[in-house]
């Protein structure tokens, strides 16, 4: 493989250097396979800046062409170094050369189905790709609010048993289900689950790194640009089946556990804040919709918590930073929860988890000779309350969960940033 930069690094060592003031095949000469480093090349032969396309290819004459970072830029982000070298010493696979069918029957799909929805116009859902190890389908879904026939379709393929793999399942999931009226249904593998410390989480981004994927990420923008579909359905399928490569490239955290937090996700809203009916005793017991027009007897400095009791706050819940699940929460929940972890008091959970860091805690490690690791820790609960990767909680009495207070609680999930 050639490697080929414009600018000299102090570490570099056998590049070839191009000015882009000539053409690029006198630089390259017969090579078919060449690494470009930085903005500047990539841009000038991709036409796309650097960070679009990252670890992506291209073939122009022959020749494959594959984007990286410069060496001097990748201690500039955390996780850009892991990255870089695994563009550097990993090849491309090999993607297989499909062309989209039309999906007309739920029995032309295999049972672990990959899948991938593009939202937007009229419908909510414009289309919906599935790759299923073999072949890829696609549904024209512009449609679906009236056409009973493609939804009697799209109900019987969601409502199997089938093993479904997504990248960050919930959208897609959670926004096919709110379009078929169908319940929420559990994900096999998702491909932004997982403990490896890359600087993104985007599907586009993983694809490059991991696969090398031929950049397509400006198809999209040409299908909205031109409203061309066809060229959607391309773009959509991609999706589905680099998703399928991906899952099977990653090693992937506990699909339990990521599943227990897709439904508090869907499912958890904290109580309103009980200081308000404290110092407003004869709101207690009102409607939302009568608390509302309670805006003039609340003092101005007290609004935010009516506000809260109108529209009760949600706990903070995010997959796709670059440590993976962060759990905040605003305050405190007025309700009785229970726990359950692998250490009985909330002190010795924390010291046993690298995650949580203060002096009390490293105190506590010294003196009970305690050697923190990272948990990825999960039992079975039917209906959890929160649950990160060190405990999970619920609001019914349940066998094996102890009572937790509201101040262990706040230490265990934090507040929401």
């Amino acid at each position: 493989m050639l490697k080929v930069k414009s600018t000299v690094e102090w570490s570099d060592n056998g590049y070839t250097y191009w000015d882009m003031k000539q053409p690029i095949k006198e630089v390259i000469g017969n090579e078919t396979d060449v690494m470009l480093y930085g903005d500047d090349v990539v841009q000038a032969v991709f036409g796309q800046p650097l960070e679009k396309v990252v670890g992506c290819t291209i073939l122009i004459d022959g020749v494959l062409f594959r984007a990286n970072y410069l060496f001097s830029s990748i201690m500039k982000r955390e996780g850009r170094a892991e990255a870089y070298y695994m563009i550097e010493n990993n090849k491309p696979v090999t993607i297989p050369n499909l062309k989209p069918k039309q999906l007309t029957k739920a029995s032309e799909l295999g049972h672990t189905v990959a899948f991938d929805i593009e939202t937007g116009g009229k419908s909510g859902i414009r289309c919906i790709s599935f790759y299923d190890g073999k072949n890829s389908y696609y549904v024209d879904c512009r449609g679906i609010k009236s056409d009973k026939e493609l939804n009697k379709l799209l109900i019987e393929v969601f409502t199997s048993d089938r093993q479904w793999i997504a990248h960050y399942g919930i959208h897609d999931m959670s926004t096919v289900c709110k379009v078929l009226k169908i319940k929420h249904f559990p994900i096999w593998k998702d491909t932004i689950w997982f403990d490896r410390k890359v600087e993104f989480r985007s599907l586009r981004y993983l694809s490059g790194v991991y696969l090398g994927v031929p950049t397509y990420k400006y198809e999209l923008e040409e299908a909205d640009r031109t409203s061309n579909f066809k060229l959607l359905v391309e773009y959509c399928c991609k999706d589905s089946l680099y998703t399928w490569l991906l899952a099977s490239r990653i090693e992937l955290l506990p699909m339990e556990l990521l599943n227990q937090v897709y439904y508090t996700m869907l499912n958890t809203k904290l109580d309103a804040d009980e200081s308000l009916f404290e110092k407003y005793p004869s709101l207690k017991g009102m409607k939302k919709s009568e608390l509302k027009e309670c805006i003039n007897i609340v003092k101005p400095i007290d609004l935010p918590l009516l506000r809260e009791a109108v529209s009760p706050s949600q706990p903070t819940i995010t997959i796709h930073g670059l440590n993976g699940l962060k759990v905040g929460l605003p305050r405190k929940p007025n309700r009785q929860l229970y726990i359950k972890s692998y250490a009985d008091n909330v002190m010795d959970i924390m010291a046993q988890d690298v995650r949580y860091d203060s002096a009390e805690i490293s105190a506590y490690r010294f003196k009970h000779n305690i050697e923190p690791i990272k948990h990825y820790w999960f039992t079975e609960c039917k209906k959890p309350y929160l649950v990160n990767f060190v405990c999970c909680v619920t609001d019914e009495p349940t066998e094996g969960f102890i009572p937790i207070s509201g101040d262990d609680l706040m230490l265990l999930f934090g507040k929401e940033r």
